[in-house]
């Protein structure tokens, strides 16, 4: 097994975020068994400017592509900034896919 370290910075307000992080872990714990990760930990930090870091520690059957982490810490919550990046590391059969689903 492989050990990833997903960072998410969302940008939502420190305190308005713990008050539903509890839900916000039960659907992100939803996704990573999707797709077939385990948890190990999550770390919570607030950021300079108010909001909040995130840092997402799993465990992976093989490492990850670079299309599939950006993947996942996009639907993790990561900032929109995110799917710049996913696009970034898009195959032409991520493309063809991403296309007949749109």
């Amino acid at each position: 097994m492989k050990h990833e370290i997903l960072k998410v910075d969302i940008d939502i307000p420190w305190d308005l975020f713990m008050e539903f992080k509890e839900h916000w872990e039960k659907t992100r714990l939803a996704t990573l068994i999707h797709f077939n990760l385990e948890l190990i930990d999550i770390i919570y930090q607030k950021s300079q400017n108010g909001k909040t870091h995130v840092w997402v520690h799993i465990k992976t059957p093989r490492p990850l592509t670079p299309y599939e982490k950006a993947l996942i810490q996009f639907l993790l919550g990561d900032d929109p900034v995110s799917y710049t990046h996913l696009r970034a590391h898009e195959t032409s059969l991520h493309l063809v896919c991403r296309l007949l689903l749109e």
